[in-house]
């Protein structure tokens, strides 16, 4: 058998004997930009040109201060409630109500079987022992730590 030195070298064998990498390597590139599907403008500036109110707030803070200030009857209905670190709560736990609050370096989670936003918590189990544990509000098991909340505790002998 001719080895890679012998003068006797087929076109094949020589033509893959060039100085270089055995195997091409293959150069990441940027994938290119995904052009859009259709073009049509998202710009929504010419309507305000026919609003008669242009000091209206936009939708999305008149949603979420609608959010905010529904309060629920029951303490087992669900609250869409945005949480800030640190906020002081009420958590449902084995069907009692605790107090908690949310975990100073907690980012809200999307659950992947319900696709919920679920919040870490901080609290005291009876006996004293520090615990956390995701709560959602949607689920009715997290509520802020407000008047309104606390009346509904009071009502229902839990504080």
């Amino acid at each position: 058998m001719p080895t890679r030195t012998s003068p006797r070298l087929s076109a094949r064998t020589a033509s893959a004997a060039r100085p270089g990498p055995s195997k091409l390597r293959h150069r990441a590139h940027p994938p290119p930009s995904p052009e859009p599907a259709y073009d049509v403008d998202m710009d929504d500036d010419d309507d305000d040109d026919n609003d008669s109110n242009s000091d209206a707030a936009p939708d999305e803070n008149v949603n979420t201060a609608a959010l905010t200030r529904y309060v629920p009857r029951h303490l087992d209905e669900p609250w869409a409630y945005v949480f800030q670190p640190n906020d002081r709560v009420w958590i449902r736990n084995h069907e009692k109500w605790i107090h908690g609050r949310i975990f100073p370096r907690s980012v809200p989670k999307l659950g992947s079987h319900d696709n919920l936003t679920y919040y870490n918590v901080l609290y005291q189990d009876s006996f004293g022992h520090k615990l956390r544990k995701y709560f959602s509000p949607l689920l009715g098991e997290l509520k802020p730590d407000t008047s309104a909340v606390r009346s509904l505790l009071k009502d229902a002998h839990w504080i």
